[in-house]
């Protein structure tokens, strides 16, 4: 026989019920904490931290970027260290952390992506790996390489040093707010300071090199391509310049290629700050996968670059359309409801 609830029993609503279903889902959201994701300044990385917080932010989480700092400011807010070596007033860029408004303490960064490790990242990553996770991979192969147009006729190093007709310097750009030119950040690039440059078989071979501010580059690039030129300019893959620019091809670095490849852009959580992701959003960081070719296309939109132009009022080389890139992408790789056809997005929360 059934007895009936007392006065102060509760009937519990089946498991299956809305009403259930409802206040365990206000509950969870109400136990959430804040997510700060950071990546560095440089546009295709940003580019990239925007997928990831739209995701978080469709699990019901309040997320934060912090997406306008160089690398070597960035990373300390994560792993809190390096930041004196940097530029920072601390060792953690606490100073950084508190201009975000997460108090004078570090590391205040939970996640970044995309890392390029094992090479270019590993400097401010490599001796704290106590200390972080790597749970994804936001794309494979990325790499900051010398490239020349596929009408050249050569394809390495070696070939290129012996080429009649090809121009003796190399050309790239200068980076930086100071230069106009954050959205390709890159200390290497405004230098040339790269083995595969200065040493032979170019760097004996009367090859120079040149940096111009962004604008100028894309003038530079136009003006040579435009002329059937044989030339050299230092880029990386994925990046806009390469979206804008499609028929540069990369050169074979021969035995200089151990400096650039492997590389992958990883996504890497703080330890420490794991219980504040849910084993789903957790999951969701191991499933997004942009993938190179997507990066770059959100790369050259983000600045203006393709069919639509700007996506944003705000369009410089200081400060790119990435937030509305990284949603463009969104938009278009949603199941197509019309045609049948299934998206990538909404198999990375299956």
């Amino acid at each position: 026989m059934e007895v009936a609830p007392g006065p102060l029993e509760k009937v519990q609503a089946p498991a299956t019920s809305l009403l259930q279903t409802a206040q365990r889902t206000r509950a969870a959201n109400r136990n959430k904490q804040k997510l700060i994701l950071g990546t560095a300044v440089t546009s295709f990385h940003n580019v990239t931290i925007w997928v990831y917080e739209k995701a978080m932010r469709l699990l019901g989480y309040e997320v934060q970027v912090i997406s306008q700092y160089p690398h070597e400011k960035l990373y300390p807010m994560f792993t809190g260290h390096e930041g004196i070596a940097g530029g920072c007033k601390t060792e953690g860029c606490e100073e950084l952390c508190e201009e975000n408004g997460l108090g004078l303490t570090s590391p205040c960064v939970d996640f970044v992506v995309d890392s390029n490790i094992p090479i270019n990242h590993a400097k401010w990553l490599e001796d704290y790996t106590n200390l972080f996770s790597s749970v994804g991979t936001a794309f494979s192969t990325f790499y900051i390489s010398l490239f020349t147009p596929e009408y050249s006729k050569f394809r390495t190093l070696t070939e290129a040093a012996k080429a009649p007709n090809v121009s003796k310097t190399i050309i790239g750009f200068k980076t930086g707010v100071e230069n106009d030119c954050a959205s390709f950040y890159c200390p290497v690039c405004g230098t040339g300071e790269l083995d595969y440059i200065t040493e032979p078989p170019l760097g004996n071979a009367g090859f120079t090199y040149t940096a111009y501010r962004c604008d100028e580059f894309s003038e530079e690039m136009n003006k040579r391509l435009a002329k059937k030129e044989e030339f050299i300019a230092l880029m990386w893959m994925p990046s806009a310049w390469l979206f804008k620019f499609p028929t540069m091809r990369q050169i074979d670095l021969q035995n200089y290629t151990y400096q650039i490849k492997p590389n992958s852009g990883k996504a890497l959580i703080r330890n420490a700050a794991r219980y504040k992701f849910s084993p789903k959003a957790q999951s969701l960081l191991q499933a997004i996968y942009v993938g190179q070719d997507s990066v770059q296309d959100m790369d050259g939109w983000a600045h203006g670059w393709g069919s639509e132009g700007a996506l944003c009022p705000y369009l410089s080389f200081n400060n790119v359309c990435a937030e509305e890139a990284a949603q463009k992408w969104i938009n278009e790789n949603q199941n197509n409801l019309t045609t049948g056809e299934h998206g990538v997005w909404p198999m990375f929360f299956w």
